[in-house]
C-alpha cells in the first residue's frame, strides 16, 4: 500500500552546487550515525537498509522478500532502485526531523559528468570529521585510495553519458533484460556504463553489491542514476518507458516506509515524478549532451534493425588478469562494404540501403572471484602496438560490478556469469571500408583499469553479431 499522511515535497540538489554553509550533508551524517545505532533487525536502521540491496550471508526466512533484492541486469534496475531510494530518503528525513533538522531535507545527487571538477569524491565524504567536529560517518576507509585522496579519480570514460542517453528503448536495450533479476542478466545501457563504472572506480564497499549500500556515497550515486533516467526520457521524443504489462504491474517489491510499516510497490507506481505516490523532484534535468532540437527524435525515424545473426565467436574461454591481453575472434562472414549496391542502376532512388545496420561485440558468460574488475576493450589494435595509442579503436569500458554474485553456482543463474554488449558499428564500418578487417584475425584487446595483482576473469565466449 502507498498511503501516507501529509506529504512534504523535496528537491534533490547537486551535491557540488550546495552553497557554502549549507548543512544538507551535516544532517545526512548525523542521520547516518543515528541509524547505525539501531539494530540490524530495525527496518529504519543503517544495516537493515543496506541489506535490502545485498547481503553476504544467508537471508533469514522471514526477510526473504526484503533483503538481497537489488535488481541488476534487469529492466527492473531503474524502477526498483527508485523505490529503494524513495523509502531510504524518507527514513533519513524522518530521522533528521527527529534530531531537530529541517523537515524538507532531500538526498543530494552526485553529478560527476557535467564538470571535470566534480569527478572527485565530494569533500564531505573524504574528511574524518563533520562540519560540527564530530566523527564523520560519511567517510569510508575501504574505498580506493584515489577516491578518498581528493583527486579527480574518475576519467572521461567513467562519466561519459553518450551511449546511455542516446540508447533507443527498443533496439539498444536502454532498460536491459525484461526479467526480474538479482545481480545477473542483461544490462541496460545506463547500468552498463556510468552506473557500473562509478561503483567499480570508488571501490571498497561500493565495488560489491552485497555491501555497496553501506557506503553513504552509494545513495548520492543512485540519486544521479535516477535523475539520468528522467533526463533520458525528456531528451528525445523517441524515448519512452516499457509498456508491457509484466514490467508495469507483473512484479511487486517489498520495502518498509519511514513509519517502519511494510510497503509494496510496482513499477507503475514510480513512473511519474508528479504523482502523489512520489514526493521529490530534481533541481536540474537539463540535457548534458545538448543536441539540437532538429536532431532529437531521429531514433523514431530509423528502421528497426534486422534480426541479429552470430557471425563469429571464440572457441574457448579467454582468461583476463592484471595485464593487457588479446584474443583473436574468427569471423567467417565479413562484408567489405556496408551498402547494398547490387540493385540495378536507376531502380532505387537515393543512397543505397545498408546490408548491415548494426554490429555488436559481446562478452558472454563472464565469471570471476574478484569484485568489479574493469577493462577497456579495443578492436583490431595492430600487433605490438599499445591500445592506448589507438583511441579510434576503443570499443568501451566493461566494469563487472556484481560478477562474483553472478558467478556463484548456488545463485539464481547457476553461476552463468555476466554478459556485456557493445555497439561497434561505426568502428567496424571504418575498418571494413579501409580493408583492415581480416576475417580470420579480428583482434579484441583488454586493458585493465585499476589493475590488482591476482585478478582472474574468465570470458566464456567473445562473439560478433550482425543485424
Amino acid at each position: 500500500m502507498l498511503g501516507r499522511g501529509v506529504v512534504t515535497m523535496r528537491v534533490r540538489r547537486n551535491v557540488y552546487g550546495l552553497p557554502a554553509g549549507d548543512d544538507t550533508l551535516l544532517w545526512y551524517g548525523r542521520a547516518v550515525a543515528a541509524m547505525k545505532q539501531l539494530p540490524s533487525s530495525n527496518p529504519r536502521g543503517w544495516e537493515y537498509q543496506a541489506a535490502i540491496h545485498g547481503l553476504d550471508a544467508d537471508v533469514p526466512d522471514d526477510l526473504t522478500s526484503y533483503w538481497a533484492q537489488c535488481q541488476h541486469g534487469s529492466s527492473f534496475f531503474l524502477p526498483w532502485h527508485r523505490m529503494y531510494l524513495l523509502h531510504f530518503e524518507r527514513i533519513v528525513a524522518t530521522q533528521i526531523k527527529a534530531l531537530g533538522g529541517p523537515a524538507d531535507w532531500a538526498l543530494p545527487y552526485w553529478d560527476y559528468s557535467s564538470d571535470p571538477a566534480w569527478r572527485a569524491l565530494p569533500p564531505a565524504f573524504r574528511g574524518h570529521t563533520l562540519a560540527d567536529g564530530s566523527r564523520n560517518p560519511l567517510f569510508v576507509a575501504e574505498r580506493r585510495n584515489a577516491a578518498n585522496s581528493g583527486a579527480r579519480f574518475l576519467d572521461e570514460r567513467d562519466v561519459d553519458l553518450e551511449d546511455a542517453l542516446t540508447a533507443d528503448p527498443d533496439t539498444d536495450g536502454f532498460f536491459g533484460g525484461e526479467q526480474a533479476g538479482h545481480t545477473s542478466g542483461e544490462f541496460g545501457q545506463l547500468e552498463l556504463t556510468v552506473h557500473n563504472r562509478i561503483h567499480g572506480r570508488v571501490g571498497g564497499l561500493m565495488g560489491n553489491p552485497d555491501f555497496a549500500a553501506l557506503d553513504p556515497i552509494f545513495w548520492l550515486h543512485h540519486a544521479n542514476i535516477d535523475r539520468l533516467w528522467e533526463v533520458w526520457l525528456a531528451r528525445d521524443p523517441g524515448h519512452h518507458n516499457l509498456t508491457t504489462r509484466f514490467w508495469l504491474r507483473g512484479v511487486s517489491f517489498d520495502f518498509h516506509g519511514d513509519d517502519g510499516q511494510p510497503v509494496s510497490m510496482r513499477t507503475t507506481d514510480v513512473l511519474d515524478l508528479t504523482a502523489p505516490a512520489l514526493d521529490y523532484s530534481y533541481e536540474d534535468l537539463s540535457d548534458p549532451l545538448a543536441i539540437p532540437a532538429a536532431v532529437a527524435g531521429l531514433s523514431e525515424a530509423m528502421p528497426p534493425p534486422k534480426q541479429f545473426e552470430l557471425v563469429g565467436a571464440t572457441l574457448s574461454p579467454v582468461v583476463l588478469d592484471d595485464q593487457v591481453r588479446h584474443a583473436v575472434l574468427p569471423t567467417p562472414v565479413t562484408p567489405q562494404a556496408f551498402a547494398d549496391d547490387t540493385a540495378p542502376a536507376g531502380l532505387v532512388a537515393g543512397p543505397p540501403s545498408p546490408l548491415v545496420q548494426k554490429v555488436t561485440l559481446k562478452l558472454e558468460h563472464v565469471t570471476s572471484t574478484a569484485h568489479s574488475p574493469t577493462y577497456d576493450v579495443y578492436l583490431n589494435v595492430p600487433d605490438a602496438a599499445a591500445p592506448s595509442s589507438h583511441e579510434d579503436r576503443f570499443v568501451g569500458r566493461a566494469t563487472m560490478f556484481g560478477v562474483v554474485q553472478a558467478s556463484d553456482p548456488r545463485g539464481p543463474h547457476a553461476g552463468s556469469g555476466q554478459d556485456f554488449a557493445f555497439d561497434i558499428t561505426d568502428i567496424y564500418r571504418q575498418l571494413s571500408d579501409a580493408g583492415q578487417v581480416d576475417p580470420q584475425n579480428l583482434r579484441v584487446s583488454f586493458v585493465p583499469v585499476d589493475p590488482e595483482p591476482g585478478t582472474k576473469v574468465s570470458v566464456g565466449r567473445i562473439s560478433l553479431y550482425f543485424a
